[in-house]
């Protein structure tokens, strides 16, 4: 059974890569219905609904993987994203001064402090994407 979620969950970046994400969402609906606390299918699965407009069934995802993990810079940076793109600055900004603060040096680092240089600019263009995920 590991293997088949781990098929799917492969087959799932490369349709999150190539725009199909109700294909993705489909996807991870079925991984998720055999485990529920996976935090990676629930991040995945909030970035293709972002990319869908679906930004509360997203924010639901986000919520409970940060639920199972407080902590997950990759769920913290997904939350910022979807947060900003609610109209909820100040939380998308302290999404993201947390994961510049859990992840130093890292890819999610520099997304982060992207997002917070483009909200100081106020050209405010889309987030930044997760790393590994779709934008």
């Amino acid at each position: 059974m590991l293997g088949i979620v781990l098929l799917t969950l492969q087959e799932l970046q490369h349709r999150l890569a190539g725009g199909r994400d109700i294909v993705a969402v489909a996807d991870l609906d079925r991984v998720l219905k055999t485990n529920p606390s996976r935090l990676d299918a629930l991040v995945y699965r909030a970035s293709a609904n972002r990319a869908l407009d679906r930004l509360d069934p997203a924010l639901a995802d986000i919520d409970m993987a940060l639920k199972l993990a407080p902590d997950s810079v990759e769920a913290l940076l997904e939350r910022g994203n979807i947060r900003r793109l609610k109209g909820d600055i100040p939380g998308a900004r302290q999404d993201w001064l947390r994961v510049a603060k859990l992840a130093p040096g890292s890819a999610e680092e520099a997304a982060a402090r992207t997002n917070i240089e483009r909200l100081d600019r106020k050209d405010e263009p889309a987030p930044a994407a997760t790393p590994g995920a779709r934008q």
